[in-house]
This record gives C-alpha cells, structure tokens and sequence, in this order.
C-alpha cells in the first residue's frame, strides 16, 4: 500500500513537470491604473495600495517575483491608487520611457514616485506633498541627449474656496475652488541612499476652474491642459476650456473642443510635420466630459459633425483638435466626426503606433481560401474601453471610427419601400415616394425604418396638456414651432371619452396663428379635454419620422424631400474607387421625389422606407459569464497595446493589447490574431490576476 502512494506520487510529479505551469496569482484588489515601461507592465491595486508588475519577457507572462519567489513583488505607494502618469520622452518620433513611474491617488495631496528599472529600483523612491488635492498629472523624461538631466513632474491641485473678481473690483463667492499647476524637476537618484532627493515643486499657473487634465505634448516643451465647468452660486457658468499652455508663460492658445473635457492623450504617432520644417502640429485626443452635456460649446457647429438636429453636440464622445486650436481633420479632409457609442461612457483611450488588429476582409476569396477578415497594422491604433463593456477600435491617424461591417465603406443603401393602412396592412404601392428616386448618403444613412404619415402626428407635439373647455390658446413652451404651419390641425383628448372623433380626414380644430410658443386656433377646445396633439395639414400633410434619427421634416405631392446637410453625418467613408479618400459630402442623409400620390389615402396611412447604414463600430467584449473563469468581467477601464517588447538588445513582436478589469480585480491579455469582431470572446483572451 505504502508502495502504491510513494508511486502514484511520483507520477504526478512527473506529470506535474512535464507541464507549462501557470504562474501564481498576482493577488490584486482594484485594477485601474496600467503602464507600460519597457518589457514591465505596471498595474494599479488599489485596495492594497500597491502596485504590481507583470514581466513581459516571461514564457509564461508572470507577475515579477518578490525576493520570495513565491509570492509577486509589490511595491507600497500611497492610499488607493488610481492613476499613472509615465515619464516620457520623444526621440525623433519614438516614445522613451524614463526612470520614474508617477501614482495619483483618490482624493489625494501626495504623489508617489516609483522607479522602473527593474534591476534596481522597483520601489518607491519618494512620497511627495502636495499643496491640496491632486486631479491631473503628467511628465516629461529627461532629454535623449542629456539621460542624466532629469525629469519634470506636472500636476494640478484642487485649491480652498476663494473669491473671484467681479464688476467694480468687489469679489463675489463661487463656492468652488480654484486650479493651480506645480513644476518639479525631479533628479537622478541619489547614489548613496538609493532615493530622490531634493524635489521643490513650484506654482506655474493658476486656472479659475479645476483640471481635469494634463498632457506633456511630445513635439513641444508645452503642455495640454483640460479645465472643468464650474457652476456660480448666482446660476452663471464659468466654462471650462482645454488649451496649450507654456508653463512659464501661460496659456498659448485654445483647443477646439466643444466643451469640457475629462481626459487626454496623445502620441508622436499622432503628429504631422511640415514640409517647410515647421512646428509638428499634434492631435490631442479628448474625451467630452459628460456631466457638460447639456452645455454646447462656443464652437459647436463650427464644422458639420459638432451638432445634432437638435442643436446638441453628440456625447459621450471622442474628439481630437490639433495643436494650433483648430478641430483635427480626418482623412477626407472633413472635420473628425466624434467617436460616440450611443450610451457607452469612454473610459479612457490607449494609442499604439503600429498596433495589429483584425478588420473586416473587403475582398474576400472567392473559394474561401480566407476568411471574413484579415489583419491590418495601423500607422497609430485606437483603443476605447466603455462603459458598456465593449471595447472599441479607431484609426488614429485617419481620425475615423473602424467599420466591422461587411460592405466596407460602400455600404448605404435603400433596403425596401412600402405602403401601409392605418391598421398596418399591406398595400399595393402607389408613389408616394417615387422608390427609383429614394437615396441616401453613405455615412449619413441610420439602420432604421423611416414613416412617411398622411395627417400623421407631429413629433414634438404630442400628449401635451389641453386649455380648458372655451380656450382658444394652447401653450407649448419649448416646443420646435418651425415643424408647424398654419393651417395644421389640433386634436383634443378627454380623460372620459366626451371629445370629438379625430379620426377622420381634416378633423381637428386648425391653427390660424403661431404666438411665441403659442398655438391660437379659430375654434375653441369643444370639451373637457386632458390633451391634444397637432396633426399636419395643407399642402404638406406627410410627416417623415425616422426610428433612429427622429423628425426628418415634411412633405407632400409632387415635391422634392430632402433631409441632413454634412452635420448628419456620423462617419465619413472612402468612397471605392476613388484617391485620395473622399466622399460626397453634400449628400443629405435622405432625399425622394414624392409622386401624385394615392387619391385614395386616410389619415394615418403611411409609406415606410427601411435604409441599411453599412455601419457597424468595430468592437470585441470579453465573455462576462462569471462561469466562464469564476470572475465577472465588466466595465474595462484602461488599456495599453504592447507591439514589441525589448529582449537582449532585441525588440521582439508581440502585438497584444492588455486591459484592466476592476470588477474581476484583473489584467486581461488579448490576442488580435484571435479575436472574434463584434463579438463575445473567450479563447483570444487570457487573464492576470
């Protein structure tokens, strides 16, 4: 029996070597913070106020070990990490990662600086104070030709409560705070005792709002830095913009941004130098801070892309400027629409130069000797983890979103046309739109189905509350006039059924005037109504409604519909065939020549046109089942793409993408050879927690 166990021990043991082993855990708690430093991949861990480093030169990618081999190396910094700013350097084009690694913590005054050469200094090398709460950091490494000058740490603190100027010199409370911008030239480590030493940071600017951000520009000694609405006591708004500043002279110039921004990022990928020699002109990318929503900003719809119908401006969402303050151009030459995902919060970007990812195959063989998709290397890859838990893919240097649909770039297109009752049935199709007529613009083009209503009710004018019984002004306050015409009808509702039939043709009580948010009509409400809605009339009774886009417009017979200008449009497309890459920006998004139309129509039939977009973001989510490896992975906050990684003088190609999870306390490793697009992913993925 003895034997027995000594035996079988044995051939587990045997088994056990002649296996990859998996490493050990990297017991995090919190992953937020990741930057890449080389072959080192550092990782937040904020509930034990640690970082930990994954070793990317591994065979099997393990965490980098502690002086006890058997458990990871951790390095203490301060309470709850949150962020990492690296210290960085441009060298004719190429990021240079410095000696210094820098740790934000939440609602933090302090700073901890830690060390990245593996040899000798993964540790903390100073703690430094600060003068209130941090709320942006950036850095620059020390010069290419001078390795032994320096650093320089920026960062912004959140100040007290303070007074701002106000007419005839008096000063007036906001109730907020103000920004100030410190300079620290941080030395080379000290020799003897193996830390930094000797770091003053030095007030540079003050701002009247809170930073939301700061960036080092890599062609230029001058910073980006993203200030924060400030709501006033009195109800006034003190607008936060995003500039280039020059630390020791002030701010240079204003970023065309169409509002506040909370986060931003570059890289030397994303710069254009001149032919004439002149300064790189850089794009800044930036995510609009939500909370500024409903603020539009000086220059929105500046460009077509800003604005919505409704005069909003799309958000959440991802935009660049350039250096010189003028809105990125993308590459057709238009302004860059912004990055949206309906909902789907940005959390952070991550840029790569030269980063491989998959995309749909636009040719694919015809045999089947490929698939659906090939890889590409992008000049400059774009990757945004969301809110929702996808994580997205953009051209950075084409400024434009990465399409996963099949029919790449010339897809738009009119699906079906047809003709319905007022109960929905089908009907033999009388033009009513002629159907050869009806185009849309690539780009413009929503998925979705567009109603052309006879009488239909007009959006934006439906449900509101009814005047009483004898009234002839009914107020609608905010609501879009210019959709109404005189001559439309007005429908009444009661809550016990005592009003009028409206069903019929040309019922309703007609509007004779329009008054500063008041419809007068030459009738008076007949009943104790609770509601009414306006339904069109005249020689435009056809009310184009879009299940995507919303009220399109009106028409009527023998008339020519269009809708959309340039601001409809969502994504600007190459057009096959054609070089350099452009398309016909004066498309609107929908346009038809109606017909004679039915002699014989009611109130409330309707032609329904079903236009396909060609569309679709290119996107991959992880699998979110906790069965799948016992974790729950949602809501991905950063992501850093790894394309080389130094080994023996060597930089060898990996082109993976790693993504922290702080639901699943982990760093998620993909491999975009495997992924499946717009998709949920199990194989192309391999967690570190």
């Amino acid at each position: 029996m003895r034997r027995a166990l000594w035996l079988g021990l044995a051939l587990l043991g045997l088994l056990r070597c002649s296996q990859a082993s998996l490493p050990p855990p990297g017991q995090l708690f919190g992953t937020y913070g990741l930057a890449l430093y080389g072959d080192l991949l550092f990782v937040t861990s904020i509930e034990t106020a640690e970082l930990k480093v994954i070793d990317l030169n591994s065979s099997s990618r393990d965490w980098v070990r502690a002086p006890n081999p058997l458990e990871p190396l951790s390095i203490p910094v301060l309470d709850r990490p949150v962020a990492l700013a690296r210290d960085l350097a441009n060298d004719g084009g190429t990021e240079i990662p410095g000696p210094y690694l820098y740790v934000q913590g939440q609602s933090s005054a302090e700073i901890s600086i830690v060390g990245t050469n593996r040899s000798t200094q993964l540790i903390e090398l100073a703690r430094l104070p600060t003068a209130g709460v941090v709320t942006a950091m950036a850095a620059r490494g020390p010069d290419p030709s001078r390795p032994d000058a320096g650093s320089t740490l920026y960062y912004a603190t959140l100040d007290t409560s303070r007074c701002l100027p106000a007419d005839a010199g008096s000063c007036g409370s906001v109730g907020g705070s103000r920004a100030t911008l410190w300079q620290a030239s941080i030395p080379p480590v000290d020799p003897a005792s193996q830390r930094l030493n000797g770091i003053s940071p030095s007030p540079k600017w003050v701002f009247q709002t809170p930073v939301n951000a700061l960036l080092a520009l890599p062609n230029s000694s001058n910073l980006a830095v993203a200030t924060r609405n400030l709501n006033l006591p009195d109800g006034g708004l003190l607008r936060g913009t995003t500039v280039v500043l020059d630390p020791q002279t002030g701010p240079v110039r204003t970023l065309q941004f169409p509002t506040s921004v909370r986060f931003l990022t570059t890289n030397p990928a994303a710069s254009v130098y001149p032919t004439d020699g002149g300064e790189a002109v850089t794009h800044v990318f930036g995510i609009l801070e939500e909370e500024s929503c409903s603020v539009v900003g000086d220059f929105a719809g500046v460009d077509g892309g800003y604005t919505l119908a409704d005069g909003g401006y799309q958000c959440p969402a991802i935009m660049a400027s350039d250096t010189t303050g003028q809105r990125s151009t993308d590459v057709t030459g238009t302004g860059m629409v912004p990055l949206s995902y309906g909902n789907a919060f940005p959390m952070s970007i991550a840029l790569s130069a030269g980063g491989l990812i998959a995309v749909p195959n636009s040719n694919p063989d015809p045999a089947g000797n490929n698939g659906p998709t090939m890889m590409r290397t992008l000049s400059n890859l774009g990757i945004i983890p969301a809110s929702d838990s996808n994580i997205y893919f953009f051209d950075a240097d084409e400024l434009r979103a990465l399409n996963a649909s099949s029919e790449v770039d010339g897809g738009a297109r009119v699906v079906s046309t047809a003709y319905f009752n007022n109960d929905g049935g089908l009907l033999p199709y009388t033009e009513g739109p002629d159907a050869g007529s009806v185009a849309v613009g690539n780009g413009a083009a929503r998925d979705e189905t567009i109603s052309i209503v006879f009488q239909g009710t007009i959006s934006g004018f439906q449900g509101l509350p009814s005047p009483d019984a004898g009234e002839y002004f009914f107020p609608v306050p905010g609501a879009p006039l210019s959709r109404i015409v005189i001559g439309d009808r007005i429908v009444v509702f009661g809550a016990d059924g005592g009003c009028p039939d409206y069903s019929g043709d040309d019922t309703g009580l007609t509007i004779s005037q329009l008054d500063a948010g008041i419809l007068v009509s030459n009738s008076a409400v007949p009943c104790q109504a609770t509601s009414f809605s306006v339904r069109a009339s005249g020689n435009t009774p056809y009310v184009v409604t879009g299940t995507v886009t919303g009220h399109m417009g009106r028409t009527g017979t023998n008339q020519v519909f269009t809708y959309g200008d340039l601001s409809s449009y969502f994504y600007h497309p190459c057009t096959p065939g054609l070089s350099p890459c452009q398309f016909d920006r004066n498309a609107p998004q929908l346009s038809f020549l109606f017909g004679p139309g039915d002699p014989g129509i009611h109130r409330d039939y309707s032609y329904q046109i079903e236009t396909f977009s060609g569309f679709v973001a290119e996107f991959i989510q992880l699998d979110t089942t906790p069965g799948f490896t016992g974790f729950d992975y949602q809501l991905p906050t950063a992501a850093v793409n790894v394309t080389t990684v130094p080994d023996g003088g060597q930089l060898v190609p990996l082109n993976h993408f790693f993504v922290t999870y702080p639901s699943a306390n982990a760093v998620v490793e993909f491999d975009p050879v495997r992924l499946i697009l717009n998709s949920v992913n199990r194989l192309s993925a391999f967690p570190h927690n």
